[in-house]
């Protein structure tokens, strides 16, 4: 209710809006919106380095928190419940990515996108990668061989999550990956949630 998790490279205003509750930009009867007025309010991990590159994660404070009761998921049923990941699951195999980035056309969608997705570990995406990409041990990517499918200009931030017995758990961060996004055939790279877990719960129990 009262923290946002996101890319670090997404945080660089002092002054911006959290909106919550958003399916359709056509339709915002259901939205709540938040204002940042200050960079005392959001937290970008301490080893990030700016650019593309590892530690790239931020948390954002909302001290008005969000009512998720009131909020609505597709527009209908009530919204699920999003966990850090466990470590009783593979953080690698079925996920689903949500965005609002750019799709194959090159256009941005009036309503919020979902893409199954193939989530890879490290040692696997690095292998798919070229030689000297920026990657480390604490990303996780999302891999189809052969497609364009994956994360693109505007996703950034987004949330790569996978449904368990338990419920849902967030594994991934949307962070980079090589553009144009229609046309590449490289992994989509995200910033594991899991590596970072227990920076996001030191830094949000403070």
């Amino acid at each position: 209710e009262n923290w946002v998790l996101t890319a670090a490279h997404c945080l660089i205003y002092s002054n911006f809006e959290v909106v919550a509750g958003l399916h359709s930009r056509n339709d915002e009867s259901d939205v709540q919106v938040r204002q940042v007025t200050s960079k005392s309010q959001y937290i970008v991990h301490e080893g990030y380095g700016g650019g593309v590159g590892p530690n790239d994660i931020g948390l954002i404070h909302i001290p008005d928190g969000f009512d998720l009761n009131a909020l609505s998921r597709d527009g209908v049923a009530p919204v699920n419940k999003v966990s850090l990941p466990s470590g009783k699951y593979e953080s690698t195999g079925d996920g689903k990515l949500f965005g609002w980035g750019r799709d194959n056309s090159g256009y941005l969608p009036n309503v919020l996108q979902t893409l199954d997705a193939n989530i890879i570990g490290y040692s696997e995406c690095k292998a798919a990668l070229p030689f000297l990409a920026p990657i480390k041990d604490v990303n996780i990517c999302s891999y189809t061989a052969g497609t364009t499918d994956g994360a693109c200009n505007g996703d950034s931030g987004g949330p790569l999550v996978r449904y368990t017995s338990d419920g849902v758990e967030q594994v991934g961060i949307v962070s980079w990956g090589y553009t144009p996004c229609a046309t590449t055939k490289y992994p989509s790279i995200y910033t594991s949630v899991a590596a970072y877990k227990k920076w996001i719960t030191e830094n949000t129990s403070s």
